[in-house]
């Protein structure tokens, strides 16, 4: 074979053999395309987020600001927990990815009020994407009762215990006066009890069985 014969040759098999090189590259590149990074369509297919914000007051109405907001979403047996501070002014926004039916709940606290829990006043919310709820919380100041323990004939009783039911879990024991203060009761439970009173009680009279 002639060199010039060879030349031909090798050239066409150089040529060949990048053809071919191209199209194997080419189709490993779509593959990666394919399981890489979402398309546009995909990416315009994917769910907008659920949109929940609210207010933060008092029972006045006056905004209570930097108040810790905790909330659940609870999917399918699955709960995921996150956590936010409102602002100043009292108000508080965040995005949430959800799935249908997907149940929210909502844990409001700040420093000198009783904690607000959304599902202690019946209120359950169920989100889908793209929903937008506003939630606007009411923090109510915890009361307080105070009174004295007397026997019969009118004389304090020391030691003697006091528990308010459905109030308190806690036992509180008159001081040597027969004085007691029960702190923290929650207005949630107690609705005739003004929001940060003190209730004074002047004088429970002891009786033995």
């Amino acid at each position: 074979m002639s060199r010039y014969s060879k030349w031909i040759s090798r050239s066409f098999m150089l040529c060949f053999f990048s053809i071919l090189l191209s199209i194997v590259y080419a189709g490993t590149s779509y593959a990666l395309e394919q399981e890489g990074a979402p398309s546009a369509a995909q990416e315009n297919n994917a769910q907008p987020p659920a949109i929940i914000h609210g207010k933060i007051t008092d029972r006045e109405g006056y905004s209570v600001p930097h108040a810790k907001v905790d909330y659940e979403l609870y999917y399918r047996g699955d709960t995921t927990k996150h956590s936010l501070v409102a602002d100043e002014n009292g108000n508080y926004r965040f995005e949430a990815v959800v799935e249908d039916y997907t149940d929210l709940t909502l844990y409001v606290e700040a420093e000198g009020f009783i904690t607000y829990a959304s599902y202690r006043q019946y209120q359950n919310y169920t989100l889908s994407p793209g929903d937008e709820v506003n939630i606007n919380v009411s923090l109510y100041e915890p009361s307080t009762i105070v009174g004295t323990v007397t026997d019969p004939a009118g004389q304090p009783i020391p030691g003697a215990a006091i528990k308010v039911t459905s109030i308190t879990d806690r036992v509180i024991q008159t001081d040597a006066n027969g004085r007691y203060t029960v702190t923290g009761i929650d207005y949630d439970y107690n609705p005739t009890l003004p929001s940060g009173s003190i209730v004074r009680i002047i004088s429970l009279i002891y009786k033995t069985v």
